[in-house]
């Protein structure tokens, strides 16, 4: 998929851009907002990394890609859980920008580097799918402590410039790689709680050098600002003042995507490796209200219960397929065993069409609509469906579908 890069400067963007090669997509540009020439170095944004934004030039000429930069003109103005557009908020200003990337190239997806913030998620999403773009956001949920070990073996070299957080002292960690960090990060997610890669915003940092840099950059001379001199969670950032390219050995013998593959990096093929299957008692009933299950309004059994296990037999039905398997615990509910089969009488839009309308019914035979959907667990044979499949996805939800 031709995609462009959306980079702070900090490791999770690097990062994902890193896993979107390592996937088969193609990285055709870079695209960063940053804070108004002259005006302060770290804004008060909800949604964007600022600190570091004068480095962002040379990042892209390090990676040899063209870079588009947008101005962040607008605010956190809409910052409740969904976010319906609104004039002169901040995410208007990613709006133009990913827009302004589209009209000029011809990209199909957005690299995103979000980790936890279903805030950042949502909002990106909405831009994304006004757009007709799809989000590639590989690092979604993965666990933090194994995902940082994972970007400092896989040679993401970044020095911290902010931190804001219990536990953090822009005395003594400001300037720290990742590897130095990271027996804190471990300590302070101990005792107080942390994010170990720093999603709760504990931290920042400006990526020096990476696999995808052609030349890696040198940071020459920086300037330490104490924004809150708070006596238990000061925070300070670095300022960069001065930043050169340095020449890297070049590398012939692999491309690209063989260089990353090469790394000891969580590939696709290795998320259903993960997967444990667990044998439970299962009732089959056809797609209705089950009297025995409360409404989730009345509260339901407590978590140390066993799950009552349903087989839906829904009237829309996928043929030749175990019907899906319906799942509650108290108020948490679980569908599984939803399958779209691309035939000779069905395309991937068609079978996926066919799979929603299959969970949507089973869902409204438990009194549950799409809405109360959380998370979806996706998993299809080649990502080049994906675009499709996520099309079909975001027709059944009004505003701000699950993450899958």
């Amino acid at each position: 998929m031709k995609t462009v890069a959306l980079i702070s400067g900090g490791k999770d963007s690097c990062y994902n851009m890193m896993c979107c090669v390592a996937e088969g997509h193609e990285i055709l540009a870079l695209a960063n907002l940053r804070p108004e020439k002259d005006s302060k170095e770290e804004l008060d944004s909800y949604m964007f990394q600022t600190v570091g934004h004068t480095g962002i030039d040379l990042y892209a000429e390090a990676m040899g890609l063209p870079l588009y930069v947008q101005t962040i003109t607008g605010t956190s103005l809409a910052t409740g859980k969904d976010y319906i557009p609104q004039d002169g908020d901040e995410v208007e200003d990613l709006f133009k920008l990913l827009q302004a990337v589209k009209d000029d190239i011809n990209i199909e997806g957005v690299s995103v580097g979000a980790i936890l913030s279903d805030y950042q998620r949502v909002r990106v999403e909405n831009v994304c799918k006004r757009l007709g773009l799809v989000v590639l956001a590989f690092l979604w949920r993965r666990d933090q402590e194994e995902l940082l070990r994972e970007m400092i073996n896989c040679g993401v070299k970044a020095k911290i410039i902010k931190v804001a957080a219990m536990g953090l002292n822009p005395n003594k960690h400001l300037g720290l790689e990742l590897s130095q960090i990271l027996p804190h990060m471990l300590e302070m997610k101990s005792k107080y709680g942390l994010n170990v890669c720093g999603e709760g915003g504990e931290y920042e940092t400006f990526v020096f050098d990476c696999p995808l840099f052609q030349q890696s950059i040198s940071i020459n001379k920086t300037e330490k600002v104490i924004h809150s001199d708070d006596a238990f969670a000061p925070v300070g950032y670095l300022a960069l003042k001065s930043c050169s390219l340095q020449p890297k050995p070049v590398q012939t013998s692999m491309s690209l995507q063989e260089l990353i593959l090469s790394l000891p990096m969580l590939k696709s093929e290795n998320y259903l490796e993960r997967i444990k299957l667990v044998d439970l008692p299962v009732e089959q009933q056809a797609c209705g209200v089950d009297p025995d299950l409360p409404s989730p309004t009345k509260g339901g059994a407590g978590d140390s219960e066993l799950p009552r296990v349903f087989m839906c037999v829904p009237d829309v039905q996928l043929t030749g397929l175990e019907p899906p398997v319906f799942r509650r615990r108290g108020n948490i509910f679980q569908v599984s065993g939803v399958r779209a089969i691309v035939g000779k009488d069905a395309d991937i839009s068609a079978a996926t069409e066919l799979a929603m309308k299959t969970l949507k019914e089973c869902l409204g035979g438990h009194n549950l609509a799409m809405e109360d959907i959380v998370s979806t667990s996706l998993y299809i044979g080649n990502m080049s469906n994906y675009a499709a499949i996520n099309t079909i996805y975001n027709g059944f939800y009004e505003i701000n579908p699950p993450v899958r």
